[in-house]
């Protein structure tokens, strides 16, 4: 799937110490565990995206804030929202330099969400949305392409089961349209337009006022609009994984995070160890193996920053060839600048080695990422909102021919303004 595939190429003070450090310990052998005993896929990582966008609604925190207090205090409340966007992409399909076509962009989204708040301990929440994005390019023939309009609504339902268990239920789909593209500068008439549907289940577990521990699994189905004389692309995943909290006080966490996943495609035929597709080969099947370290703090009371890793290994089931191991390092940092201003700073930076596949003079292929964000958001009144943001993005490969997995480099930014009703 390397040519066929869009972008191959979510209180109180500090407890008691002793009680906590107890939990604290017994739950990571636990999740150790899992992590080395469980099989399976919770919302199998999904390849990147081709297109970076800035989130047409971008809700400030103080609104879903005031969201869930109301759902508290009176058992419902609900958000609907709406935003306009504009702005600006040097690199829109993340080509080479000799391939790069920028392009402004205008889009617009709308929202509505629910929370319900009923029994002993139970909670449902609901969200649908709509957003499209439409980029302004001197070839619109081209250019359009990149145009996308994406449609979700998912709900959640919580239920406690005593003071220290739990259940969680998640259930979603989600549509984004997509016609004839343009992947790092070479054309594809592939419709690329899917449905994608989720449900997922987690049992909590609250072992301390410190400490607590999720294991669920999951399963998502993403099903491809077809495009005729082609082989279709859907595929499922479905599987486990575990996830551990501890708080050492308020607003300071430390999270881990992980997961085993399998997805497997209907149609689309494994390549052999040197990248040979056969009709006669079976279809692609991959594992994904996950791991996450997160941690967050604040510096005083206007400022948080977190600090996250990632591992990620995937492994091609049949001769290996799209097997690779992936790490990724994060840092974020978000600041109120008075009290209607919010900043934020994230950096990321990641690394993909790969076991089979080529690069450049026959070294196997490998390739770092950097992205830079920057954003801003301002609150005008009780329910408007005007937000910023810049990024940058880059990619260094090995590889300087074929279709994906090239060098690339560009930024976006964007303006827009939102108000909730």
């Amino acid at each position: 799937m390397r040519d066929s595939s869009r972008g191959m190429p979510e209180s109180a003070g500090p407890p008691g110490r002793r009680g906590s450090l107890t939990a604290g310990v017994l739950t990571l052998i636990f999740t150790a565990a899992l992590c080395v005993l469980t099989t399976g896929a919770h919302a199998a990582d999904e390849e990147e995206e081709v297109n970076l966008r800035a989130d047409v609604l971008s809700i400030p925190p103080d609104i879903s804030r005031e969201m869930r207090r109301d759902a508290r205090e009176t058992g419902f409340s609900y958000l609907t929202a709406a935003g306009v966007i504009a702005g600006y992409d040097t690199n829109v399909y993340r080509s080479p330099s000799d391939r790069v076509e920028g392009a402004g962009f205008i889009g617009a989204g709308a929202l509505l969400r629910t929370d319900s708040r009923f029994g002993d301990g139970q909670r449902l929440k609901t969200n649908l949305a709509l957003e499209g994005t439409h980029y302004l390019g001197q070839d619109p023939l081209q250019i359009h392409n990149a145009d996308v309009a994406r449609f979700s609504a998912s709900g959640s339902y919580d239920v406690d089961f005593g003071e220290n268990t739990g259940l969680e239920v998640d259930l979603g789909m989600r549509y984004r349209t997509d016609d004839a593209t343009s992947i790092n500068g070479n054309s594809y008439v592939r419709d690329f337009s899917y449905w994608r549907y989720h449900a997922d289940l987690a049992f909590v577990w609250k072992m301390s006022k410190a400490d607590e521990l999720k294991v669920g699994g999951g399963f998502v189905r993403r099903d491809y609009d077809e495009t005729s004389g082609l082989n279709s692309l859907d595929w499922s995943s479905g599987g486990f994984d575990a996830r551990y909290r501890h708080r050492f006080a308020k607003r300071h966490y430390v999270r881990i995070w992980c997961s085993l996943d399998a997805r497997s495609y209907d149609e689309e035929p494994a390549s052999l160890v040197d990248g040979t597709e056969l009709p006669t080969n079976p279809d692609e099947k991959h594992h994904y193996h996950k791991g996450k370290l997160w941690y967050s703090t604040p510096i005083g009371e206007r400022v948080d920053i977190d600090v996250k890793y990632t591992l990620t290994s995937k492994r091609d089931l049949f001769e290996g060839y799209e097997s690779y191991t992936k790490h990724s390092i994060e840092a974020g940092l978000r600041a109120r600048a008075g009290e209607k201003t919010r900043v934020g700073l994230d950096l990321g930076y990641n690394t993909r080695d790969f076991d089979h596949e080529l690069g450049d003079a026959g070294e196997l292929l490998s390739y770092d990422g950097l992205g830079l964000d920057l954003s801003l958001q301002h609150r005008l009144g009780e329910s408007g909102w005007l937000f910023a943001k810049y990024s940058y993005y880059l990619r260094g490969s090995n590889r300087s021919t074929g279709s994906v997995y090239l060098d690339y480099v560009g930024s976006v930014f964007a303006i827009g303004v939102g108000a909730s009703f």
